[in-house]
């Protein structure tokens, strides 16, 4: 049977402890089946085992004794995966954690061995005399995936690292440096929703990705800033706070504290935020966005963390108002599909997820029913943040009058040059295409103001035609006078051409 183990056996391994770790150390075991030798296990019943001298499940330490290796559970049919499963075909992760209070432990040397048990109570030892492993813990001063910066921190009497800001408004302070950004999956909580990006939030988890098959499990970090204080994680792994207040950044440990415990009080901490915990289980924290916005979106955050996929369950009265008037579609972004649940029919008392080691996220949407032309009826489910409108609010609207017409511009009279002569005011006027005659009523209908118009060329050529038999009357007399007065028609005609220009 070959199977191969981390830490592997015949060699001493020396595992650091961070300052910044909590009291309990996970020490992770894992070993690697080939397919053919896990189909034999199965068929056998056969279970791989740890043998070590670990203080574990009530043992003294020194005193020897079996822990057996798990799997990752299989997706069950009424279960929605977070993630999809990376496992391939040829190969089975066995996984065991094994939590040791590593305060009392430090420098001891721990020895271990692997074996298999069978159902008729057969051994198969995989070392041999003198080929065990063995382990020693080690307290560090100094963390290789997190650093605190700056002269702001201390370390209060329960554990927790805080940093205040002083008397002094801070803009972007560097408080903490990541040094493998790209080894953080980081869930940013703000004041009003979750975050798309972890910028100006009150609430960081940094969850460890995990690579390989590390001895120690790396911890979740949880960053949260009280009132007044915003949290950033910048790509290049920059940990930056700006405000007037503090920040603490704890470590969860599922041996001293219970998950809802742990979140609630980083919660009440950072009291300005309107989410919430929706559910817990014994290594997850499920953080929701207020029910009362659409969409819903949840985080499912393993502040525990482990190599294999685990599961958790969450009361379908947990959604609640959410649930209440439409039926709901439940979006999964991790794998891009969705189930639909009609809240008028009989739902699941729970909704169980497998989690992947990273954790995941869901959404939470109703249902719309819309109608097309054809009065056919489809659902839509809205991804995006959006509220609700009364149809009511639509419906009675009041429907704006439509404004009049623009006044009608007549168009410039053209006059000829006696007519202009005669009624130099009357042409001023006409250029501003308006009638003269409707000076003092601009609010005349168009028939109004033909009328006028017609009225004023009439006057004109009456006008234009008594000048005309003055103007022949006086050129008689003259003739006539100049004539009495015994003048040639010569000279007539030269007085006529006088008169006519003058």
């Amino acid at each position: 049977m070959n199977l191969h183990f981390t830490p592997n056996l015949g060699q001493s391994v020396h595992v650091p402890i961070s300052y910044l770790h909590t009291t309990t150390a996970e020490l992770c075991f894992s070993a690697i089946v080939d397919s053919s030798d896990y189909e034999k296990l199965q068929r056998d019943n056969g279970k791989v085992q740890l043998w070590s001298d670990l203080p574990v499940n009530g043992r003294r330490a020194g005193e020897w004794g079996e822990n057996a290796f798990q799997e990752s559970v299989p997706l069950e049919d009424d279960e929605l995966a977070l993630g999809f499963n990376e496992a391939t075909s040829d190969k089975h992760v066995l996984s065991l954690v094994v939590p040791i209070p590593y305060a009392a432990h430090i420098h001891r040397q721990f020895s271990f061995t692997y074996r298999v048990a069978y159902p008729s109570g057969d051994i198969k030892w995989l070392g041999s005399f003198g080929h065990n492993g063995s382990l020693v813990l080690e307290e560090t001063q100094s963390d290789e995936r997190i650093g605190l910066l700056g002269e702001g921190w201390s370390r209060n009497d329960e554990g927790t690292h805080a940093w205040n800001a002083g008397s002094n408004v801070t803009e972007s302070v560097l408080i903490a440096k990541a040094f493998y950004p790209q080894h953080w999956n980081v869930r940013a909580v703000g004041a009003d929703s979750l975050l798309s990006q972890p910028q100006n939030a009150c609430l960081l988890f940094l969850v460890p990705v995990i690579y390989g098959s590390p001895i120690l499990l790396p911890q979740t970090f949880v960053l949260s800033a009280s009132q007044g204080t915003t949290i950033t994680f910048l790509p290049t792994g920059d940990i930056t706070a700006s405000g007037s207040s503090s920040i603490h950044l704890e470590c969860f440990d599922r041996h001293d504290s219970s998950v809802a415990d742990f979140v609630h009080r980083a919660f009440a901490f950072c009291s300005l935020t309107k989410c919430q915990l929706l559910s817990t289980s014994d290594r997850h924290a499920v953080v929701a966005s207020p029910l009362g916005q659409y969409p819903v979106i949840a985080d499912v955050v393993p502040l525990s963390t482990s190599l294999l996929n685990s599961q958790i369950s969450i009361e379908w009265t947990k959604f609640a108002p959410s649930t209440a008037e439409f039926p709901l579609s439940l979006f999964l972004p991790g794998i891009s599909r969705a189930r639909f649940y009609d809240s008028a029919d009989q739902h699941p008392e729970n909704i169980r997820f497998l989690v992947p080691p990273t954790g995941g996220q869901f959404m939470l949407t109703p249902l719309y029913t819309l109608e097309n032309k054809n009065s056919q009826e489809f659902q839509l489910a809205i991804l995006r943040s959006h509220v609700l409108v009364p149809s009511s609010s639509f419906r009675d609207r009041q429907i704006l009058p439509t404004p009049p017409p623009s006044p009608f511009l007549h168009p410039i009279a053209h006059l000829s040059p006696i007519e202009s002569r005669f009624n130099a005011s009357s042409n001023s006027i006409s250029e501003m295409g308006i009638s003269s005659s409707g000076r003092g009523t601009p609010d005349g209908s168009d028939s109004d103001a033909t009328a006028d118009d017609l009225s004023v060329n009439k006057e004109q050529g009456i006008m234009v035609s008594i000048k005309h038999v003055l103007a022949a009357i006086s050129l008689f007399f003259s003739l006539l006078f100049r004539k009495l007065l015994g003048r040639s028609p010569l000279n007539t005609h030269a007085a006529d051409s006088v008169t006519e220009s003058r």
